[in-house]
């Protein structure tokens, strides 16, 4: 294969890591500063209710009720009051509490009162069980929900659903560190507004032994990473490959989905693309995608990954060819 495919390492860092050991090292991804996503608690169950009143001469206590519940559960009951003669009668134990959504079920109801001793004539005592407990929380802090399809919204922030859970994370886009030729717009998608799309485009610099392989673009977005910015976390992939749907109206032939994690030629992996929507198996994924037979290149084992992206090497000819490409939507399946 033409060594014209193979990037040079070493990319501009320019909000995101771009990934991929047919590239430049990933970018760290914007991080614009919003509030994280905070989830609510769940209230307290409910009182314990009344215990009966008092029975005849010679009745002894009842026992307690129900044990308290848990988290959107209800407190139980009191047990029965003192048991009259002639016909005691247990206290009954409190009843848990419904949970609702979020909250986390209460323990069993308690166990009932003891009967009370009996005496002549006496009446048992009465019991009252519980009430249910409130509605719990909503969703707890750091989580992230997922539509149907991957969404970019007004800031830049992904949401990708798929077999991992959801991957979530700023967008970014760049160039190479040495490339001197390539332009490329946006390099964040932080103001992109409604309907926000990854779109980059403008002129893709040479890719060629003379600049040591230098011209190279992307785009694409971190994988685990909070509203709000902050430390990036890392993915392990579940499914059995990425559905890749992208745009392509560029000179360049080449289109490469990348994978990485950290900037290092060993933690990027790259699969090249020739369809949209394109289904890429992880193992086909490799350190050295433009030759897999080169010194070096090995597969990806579903390593934990940070960012995945969208990239465009440069072409084997001097000069500069426009561009113009949209990553619509990533999928692990």
């Amino acid at each position: 294969m033409s060594r014209s495919a193979i990037p040079f390492f070493g990319y501009v860092t320019l909000t995101l890591a771009i990934a991929g050991a047919c590239s430049a090292p990933p970018p760290e991804i914007p991080e614009p500063e919003q509030p994280p996503n905070q989830g609510g608690t769940g209230s307290s169950g409910g009182s314990s209710g009344n215990g009966g009143t008092t029975g005849g001469v010679g009745g002894a206590t009842g026992g307690v009720g129900g044990a308290t519940g848990g988290v959107g559960g209800a407190t139980g009951g009191a047990g029965g009051a003192l048991a009259g003669a002639g016909g005691s009668v247990a206290g009954k134990g409190g009843v848990a509490g419904t949970p609702a959504t979020g909250g986390n079920a209460g323990t069993p109801p308690g166990v009932g009162g003891s009967a009370g001793t009996p005496a002549a004539g006496g009446v048992g005592g009465a019991t009252t069980a519980g009430t249910g407990g409130a509605s719990a929380g909503t969703a707890g802090a750091g989580e992230v929900p997922c539509e149907a399809s991957m969404v970019v919204g007004s800031d830049g922030f992904v949401r990708a659903p798929g077999a991992s859970g959801c991957w979530h994370g700023y967008a970014s886009a760049g160039k190479g560190a040495m490339d001197m030729e390539s332009s490329i717009m946006p390099t964040s998608f932080a103001m992109c507004g409604m309907s926000c799309m990854l779109r980059i485009s403008g002129e893709l610099g040479s890719a060629t032994s003379t600049n040591n392989y230098t011209g190279v673009v992307f785009v694409g977005f971190n994988v685990n990473e909070a509203t709000g910015g902050g430390a990036k976390g890392t993915v392990t992939p579940m499914g059995s490959g990425l559905v890749v749907t992208y745009t392509n109206t560029s000179a360049s032939p080449t289109v490469r989905i990348q994978i990485s994690s950290g900037s290092g030629e060993a933690t990027r992996w790259c699969a090249t693309l020739t369809a949209s929507p394109a289904t890429i198996p992880y193992g086909m994924f490799n350190t050295k995608c433009w030759n897999t037979a080169e010194t070096g290149a090995a597969a990806y084992t579903k390593a934990p990954i940070d960012t995945v992206q969208l990239v465009l090497p440069g072409a084997d000819m001097a000069g500069t060819a426009p561009f113009d490409v949209t990553l619509v939507s990533v999928k692990d399946t």
